[in-house]
């Protein structure tokens, strides 16, 4: 299991995913699966709202987060920030994340060759935060994790 601040960034994954056994916010309780790179199902028995703290200083709000207990590690989904409308980039080994413009969040390829956030233990009154709600027209139960 990952630890409270690593988040993967991931084109393949329908949605946001958490792993870390932690209340969120306005959990609804939704019995789903997500189908992984591997082929492995794993069940997920809900969704809700989480704030990450990112190493710019803001906050990230994620709507709509699924939990994903037997996950390896959080999943940050480009398909998701798309679908909000937000803006993701990857360059010379950095992915950037923006919204109407402002930087919000950042990150790096790691060893594995994979892109990590960037993510900071929140801070006392937190600067600034911005909230995208990944919601999509056709909400399914199964989800695809690439």
């Amino acid at each position: 299991m990952a630890d409270d601040y690593t988040w993967l960034v991931d084109y393949g994954a329908s949605d946001n995913m958490r792993s870390v056994p932690v209340v969120l916010a306005s959990f609804q309780e939704m019995p789903s699966t997500v189908t992984v790179a591997n082929g492995a199902v794993l069940e997920s028995p809900g969704r809700g709202s989480l704030v990450l703290p990112t190493s710019l200083g803001g906050e990230l709000t994620l709507t709509r987060t699924l939990f994903v207990p037997e996950l390896a590690t959080s999943l940050f989904s480009v398909r998701a920030v798309d679908r909000a409308g937000w803006d993701i980039r990857f360059c010379g080994g950095a992915v950037t994340v923006m919204k109407d413009g402002m930087l919000v969040a950042a990150g790096r390829v790691i060893k594995d060759k994979q892109y990590e956030l960037l993510l900071a233990p929140p801070a006392k009154g937190g600067k600034g935060g911005v909230e995208f709600d990944s919601a999509t027209p056709q909400d399914q139960s199964h989800r695809s994790v690439a």
